[in-house]
């Protein structure tokens, strides 16, 4: 299955048939890469977290191509316009997310914390692959979503959907700041070149244990393998 990603993406080549799980362990920190470019100046978060949690290696090529390459990537929500604190260095992160997502080339690609602007760049950085997700606030569009990103022309989707980590699991409620309804995304997909079906879960768990133990109780009861 996928490999954990806090701070840094986490990338992992399978041919395992059965569940992929992919998502953050609590209380993940900023996912933040190097970039450079004309138009790309780091800003003083970016920098800062760099010197605390520097990148990681590129990610080899795949030695198999008939093998699937998963990568779940907390993201850390962001915007290009507002206060320091809104935006989260979002203009520069996203330029070395894209080198990042261009170079490691993944055939699933499932985030955390993706914000509705933050989705909408995700799909045209990826235009070969399809999104599975909603926002966690309205069911919609709306807050943070756990996406799941496969890649069209390797994937057939059989089903998929968003469900609530707290019952009920079909509808959202009013969040605060502290208190957060948390979301799972998942997708069963047919893999063209094997024939084989997998499943994929994509979730960003609680802060503290008692509601995470829920959470996990609710997305085994949900899963299908």
């Amino acid at each position: 299955g996928a490999e954990r990603g806090g701070t840094a993406p986490g990338c992992s080549d399978s041919d395992a048939d059965g569940a992929l799980g992919a998502g953050t362990t609590a209380g993940s920190s900023v996912v933040a890469l190097a970039g450079t470019g004309p138009d790309l100046t780091p800003g003083p978060l970016l920098i800062a977290w760099l010197e605390w949690c520097p990148a990681g290696p590129d990610a080899p090529a795949k030695t198999d191509p008939a093998l699937i390459r998963v990568v779940t990537w907390n993201i850390h929500c962001g915007q290009d316009d507002g206060l320091p604190w809104v935006q989260f260095d979002w203009p520069a992160r996203k330029v070395a997310l894209q080198a990042a997502l261009d170079q490691i080339g993944p055939d699933i690609l499932c985030v955390q914390e993706a914000r509705p602007e933050q989705v909408a760049f995700l799909e045209a950085a990826l235009p070969d692959h399809h999104r599975v997700g909603v926002g966690r606030d309205d069911g919609k569009s709306g807050g943070e979503h756990c996406a799941i990103y496969f890649r069209r022309q390797r994937f057939e989707e059989i089903a998929g959907s968003t469900f609530w980590l707290e019952e009920p699991i079909d509808q959202p409620r009013e969040a605060t700041a502290l208190d957060i309804k948390r979301i799972c995304t998942w997708v069963r997909l047919r893999d063209k070149v094997s024939g084989r079906t997998l499943w994929v879960y994509n979730t960003h768990l609680y802060l503290t244990e008692t509601p995470r133990m829920t959470a996990g109780k609710l997305i085994d009861r949900k899963s299908v393998v």
